[in-house]
């Protein structure tokens, strides 16, 4: 029978979580801040609360289900950021031995992500690269750079030198969906596969490219 009576999520409801770790492992963004500061704001720890299984993989993997599944009802074809930074297939990062990540395809646009070409770790959210080259790095390392009067910046610098590209507006980098990263691993569940019947539009490409 149809009820009006309001949902209470299941990872308030079954556990004694605080608000920060609800928030957390719903991917509520803490603003200006990502990676390790984003960790340290909400779950206060570090390593140690890690080790405590207080935040970080211990906590997911006591909850994931349960976020899983109101997720999947409220985003179908997607999943929330804890998921693809410690359940999504990590694969190595080109140029870069000994780093990993999850990793949506390539396919098309211009623009280079900074990790490509500058020594700058890679880092990605929701598979997607989270820093690319900016205008005046592209300007700087072809020799092009002017300060306010007019006089080159970098002259030991020629045009050709730096193969990166900052992203072109009119043709941004362009990835797969998630919906089609899912689909392409075989992870959506029943009821999102039936979803995507009705909406194959989720699997178009995602154009990204801003700082």
């Amino acid at each position: 029978m149809a009820t009006n009576r309001k949902r209470t999520p299941r990872s308030r409801r079954e556990t004694d979580l605080n608000q920060a770790q609800i928030d957390w492992l719903n991917s509520v963004p803490y603003p200006g801040k990502k990676g390790s500061a984003y960790f340290i704001a909400y779950c206060g720890g570090g390593a140690s609360g890690i080790g405590k299984g207080e935040c970080g993989k211990d906590l997911w993997d006591q909850h994931k289900a349960g976020i899983l599944e109101e997720w999947t009802d409220a985003h179908p074809c997607t999943r929330p950021a804890r998921w693809w930074e410690f359940d999504a297939q990590q694969e190595p990062v080109p140029g870069w031995p000994g780093f990993t990540g999850a990793q949506r395809q390539r396919l098309g646009g211009v623009g280079t992500p900074r990790h490509e070409c500058l020594n700058v770790a890679p880092y990605f959210t929701s598979g997607l690269p989270d820093s690319w080259v900016l205008p005046f790095e592209e300007a700087y390392y072809n020799g092009r750079a002017k300060d306010i009067h007019g006089n080159l910046v970098a002259t030991q610098y020629k045009e050709g030198y730096f193969k990166g590209k900052a992203p072109d507006p009119l043709d941004p980098p362009k990835f797969e969906s998630q919906a089609a990263y899912l689909e392409r691993h075989g992870l959506l569940t029943a009821e999102e596969r039936r979803h995507l019947n009705r909406h194959p539009e989720l699997l178009e490409p995602e154009a990204v490219g801003g700082q």
